[in-house]
């Protein structure tokens, strides 16, 4: 995978260049990090001096050091998501849109694991409720070079507004050459087939749907950057979640609060230091006429696109302003991304999109003659989860930053084998499998059961990593094979 922290260059984090009373940034590249927050870069001392009175906002930021406290403890006073009997309780704020995931993305193939070379001639994914299209991107990107089979993806999620996203994704990663469109004769679904060379994209809609998706490239009339930016901090910086805010990132490193903040602030996924001057168009895809409906946010507050990609995989794309963490994400994307519009290139491959529920899903591959050994992997998911309400010790302050981090903590320490296993007998995993030919392997080759728990004797910072990522291990999988 190209090494993307080798090819991206950051540019000076000096904004304020002087140029005719105007102040376009500096475009000179970077080698050189303030040494005081690891955040940012500059191409020389005097841009570095130039920039601080800017930059020494977030750098000198108390919320930097190690010793910061959220405002609740400071005023002494009970935090807002405490209830009246003190038990501490949580609250969704935003709407619950889900256009990032919220678990980390995972190469559903994993060659190595399992096939190593000996790839079929045809390879057949599913993904039945695919939610973004995280996993799509990074199995196809962790293709061999050498693959010059057929690699085939059905994709599939029940809500129209994730179809339509992926759709525009997997087009613009298509489109670096010409293509020819071609439209197949519409019935109670409509399809419409895209062909790029040796690859293709296909979407399969109800006829309202296929009129609709247009409407996620529009933006409401009249909606500028600065305008749709007010309107996601309604959601993002409430004033009445500050303090769930605050316990937020109390839980992650010091060195991450600017970075969190700045997010909230800006919606922009860049580096600390980079240039905000030429984003003046709000995305379509998130503030999208269709999905930006009474001028709301479309996500809730806690939403991180962080939690949608592997954290051990991200750290090992760092920036010289290490501390950065949204620049390290940016980095590891961009390299993520590179490599998969790259094997797009020399693979012959087909993308087929669908809008229905998962439970649909199989009537309508029969009535593409699609039958239930086609597939060579299938991903997956869970409508619900199982809840997690570990009990609450007893302190003589309840409302402490330090008693809520550790009360936070205690999940990561929870053993999750046995509740899952009431839930699997209760849900009848195993007799559900002998319906649909299947059975639970007893290895997995794909990914760990529990890949974000907490191992024996796991070193500090696996703790530190795990608690600052927003997970708490409970993440559980399941592979199945084919009886047959």
């Amino acid at each position: 995978m190209a090494d993307a922290a080798q090819t991206y260059r950051p540019p000076c984090a000096n904004t304020e260049n002087l140029d005719n009373g105007a102040k376009p940034p500096c475009t000179k590249q970077a080698p050189n990090t303030c040494k005081g927050c690891f955040l940012v870069q500059y191409c020389s001392r005097e841009c570095q001096i130039a920039h601080w009175s800017r930059h020494k906002l977030s750098c000198k930021s108390p919320m930097m050091k190690a010793t910061w406290k959220p405002n609740w403890e400071m005023d002494g006073r009970i935090p807002a998501f405490v209830a009246m009997d003190d038990d501490p309780m949580m609250t969704i704020h935003g709407r619950q849109k889900y256009l990032w995931g919220n678990v980390p993305a995972i190469d559903i193939i994993n060659r190595l694991g399992n096939e190593a070379d000996n790839f079929p001639a045809k390879f057949c994914l599913l993904f039945a409720a695919s939610g973004d299209i995280r996993n799509v991107v990074k199995t196809f990107a962790s293709l061999p070079s050498t693959y010059t089979g057929y690699y085939e993806n059905v994709i599939n999620d029940r809500y129209f507004y994730v179809v339509a996203r992926n759709i525009v994704l997997l087009l613009v990663a298509l489109n670096f050459e010409p293509g020819v469109a071609a439209n197949r004769s519409p019935n109670s679904m409509q399809s419409k087939t895209w062909t790029f060379g040796t690859r293709s994209i296909q979407i399969v809609l109800r006829k309202r749907m296929c009129a609709r998706l247009p409407t996620y490239l529009q933006l409401p009339d009249g909606m500028s950057a600065g305008q749709a930016q007010n309107i996601m901090r309604l959601t993002t910086l409430a004033p009445e979640r500050k303090d769930y805010l605050e316990k937020a990132l109390y839980s992650r490193p010091p060195s991450w609060h600017m970075c969190i903040m700045k997010f909230r602030e800006e919606g922009l996924l860049l580096p600390f230091g980079h240039s905000r001057f030429e984003f003046d168009t709000p995305n379509p895809q998130v503030y999208g006429r269709t999905l930006f409906r009474s001028a709301l946010w479309p996500m809730m507050d806690s939403a991180d696109p962080l939690e949608g990609w592997p954290a051990k995989d991200v750290a090992k794309k760092v920036l010289p302003a290490k501390n950065d963490m949204y620049g390290n994400l940016f980095v590891y994307l961009q390299s993520v991304l590179v490599e998969f519009c790259n094997k797009l290139q020399i693979t012959k491959a087909c993308f087929r999109l669908f809008n229905v529920d998962a439970v649909d899903l199989p009537g309508l591959m029969q009535q593409g003659r699609i039958d239930k050994f086609y597939f060579d992997r299938i991903e997956t998911r869970l409508r619900k989860y199982l809840t997690v309400n570990p009990a609450v010790f007893q302190d003589r302050n309840k409302h402490t930053a330090e008693f809520m981090r550790i009360f936070g903590a205690l999940a990561l320490f929870r053993a999750f084998d046995k509740p899952f296993n009431n839930f699997m007998e209760e849900q009848r995993f195993e007799e559900i499998g002998q319906v649909g030919g299947l059975k639970m392997k007893p290895r997995h080759t794909i990914i760990e059961p529990w890949p974000m728990r907490l191992k024996l004797n796991a070193p500090q910072e696996n703790f530190d990593a795990l608690f600052a990522s927003g997970h708490i291990g409970s993440e559980r999988y399941v592979e199945w094979e084919s009886i047959a």
